[in-house]
């Protein structure tokens, strides 16, 4: 009999929290784990931004903090989602293999310093990326708190392109499986308009500078290629980790731009959305992602939901309202989350996001935000189990289509006036 992922994990509600203990001094370790059991949670999110700490140097692995912790998770009853750390990579990554970055469209190499800088067609990187998440699935494989994996972080978050030598190759090597000879690139590309014409597929080159517009099916043909490098990185980290454990869940937090959503998801054992309402002005107006989720897979997961003021350098949104975190939350479980996992447990007193506020704040207190989540989970665990069982019955449907969203975003750009139609059904379905 074969042994498949335990899908019994979310047949219940789940009630989580984002938590990163590689911020904070081990001596305080007990106490956030003690109020984090006292508020009621009984998952916690670890891991996807640490490669520092699991792979200081080069090939040399540490686990013992994460260890620590994750036994007195178990201790406690509390089930452990890790994330494979692979979006944000410590110096010795590009400062060893600068050929593992992105470059921009200028063809301007990133630099260390940021997240997202790392291209999935880089050989190294991939080679890099399979280590670091076979050593972590080899380590974890048997420990009985650890129930899910995230993949990687917010796949395309802040950036979706690059345009090094390794994205060059890969893309020719892509068309032409795709079309088999130049003559047939040439038909669908129409590159007989502005004389364009190729004579071998070394001539191609992935979108560039250039004195006008570029060519439509060109565009679409490089947002189709990124799609597949994102699903194809995605799936070395997953069949990797199900070798590891056939019973593991696997999941990925959210999709950005230039990700075929159902190819994405299709790899996955239930899909997550991070759920952040105060980018828009209205909480309804996020109710499309909502509605996204609950089709790519029901249950779902709320792998981060806002509860504080979110901010970076450039922005900052206003504090909740009292019973405002609350609303958020009960909108994404009536839509089909059985699991609700805030971000994050301590707002972080450093780094690009220490104006991203969570559940307690930098002085470390309780706060009305703890309150007020600790009693909606108490109220969600007075639901009965055919609740969490129960399938909303749909009565629309809205058919969305890759390659157009992608024409209207990307390339018929005088207009973009069809680009949020689809959103704004949804919406307006509710």
């Amino acid at each position: 009999m074969s042994v498949g992922p335990d899908h019994s994990q979310l047949a219940r509600f789940r009630y989580g929290v984002t938590w990163y203990p590689e911020h904070w001094p081990a001596e305080g370790h007990f106490d956030d784990l003690s109020r984090i059991a006292d508020a009621g949670f009984d998952v916690v999110r670890l891991g996807e931004g640490a490669w520092w700490y699991w792979e200081p140097r080069e090939g040399e692995y540490q686990f013992a903090l994460f260890d620590r912790v994750i036994d007195e998770c178990a201790r406690r009853g509390i089930g452990v989602i890790l994330g494979t750390p692979t979006y944000a990579a410590p110096a010795w990554v590009s400062g060893n293999y600068p050929e593992v970055l992105r470059w921009d469209f200028h063809r301007r190499p990133l630099a260390h310093g940021s997240r997202r800088n790392l291209n999935y067609t880089a050989p190294k990187y991939l080679q890099l990326s399979d280590r670091i998440t076979t050593a972590l699935g080899e380590h974890y494989r048997d420990h009985p708190a650890v129930f899910a994996w995230q993949l990687d972080n917010e796949f395309n978050c802040h950036s979706s392109t690059s345009y090094a030598p390794s994205d060059t190759e890969a893309f020719r090597a892509w068309c032409q499986r795709k079309y088999g000879s130049i003559d047939a690139l040439n038909d669908a590309w129409g590159t007989r308009f502005w004389s364009q014409v190729y004579d071998r597929f070394g001539q191609i080159d992935l979108p560039h500078p250039s004195a006008t517009f570029l060519n439509p099916t060109h565009l679409l043909d490089e947002t189709r290629f990124i799609s597949d490098c994102v699903v194809r990185f995605a799936r070395r980290q997953a069949e990797i980790l199900r070798r590891a454990n056939p019973r593991w869940l696997i999941t990925h937090n959210s999709y950005f731009e230039h990700i075929d959503g159902p190819e994405l998801t299709a790899l996955l054992d239930f899909y997550s959305h991070d759920q952040y309402p105060l980018f828009y002005g209205q909480w309804t107006d996020y109710t499309h992602k909502l509605i996204q989720s609950r089709s790519h897979s029901l249950p779902f997961a709320v792998l981060e939901q806002q509860s504080g003021p979110g901010g970076q350098q450039s922005y900052l949104h206003p504090t909740p309202r009292p019973g405002q975190i609350a609303l958020w939350a009960t909108q994404g479980i009536a839509h089909g989350a059985n699991l609700m996992c805030y971000f994050t447990w301590r707002t972080c007193p450093f780094g690009a996001e220490q104006h991203w506020h969570g559940i307690i704040d930098h002085d470390n207190r309780d706060t009305a935000r703890l309150a007020e989540i600790r009693t909606l989970g108490a109220q969600m665990r007075e639901l009965p189990d055919a609740f969490w069982r129960s399938v909303p019955e749909p009565f629309a449907a809205i058919v969305r289509d890759f390659d157009n969203e992608t024409n209207d975003a990307r390339i018929n750009t005088y207009s973009s006036g069809a680009r949020w139609e689809a959103n704004q059904w949804q919406s307006g379905l509710l």
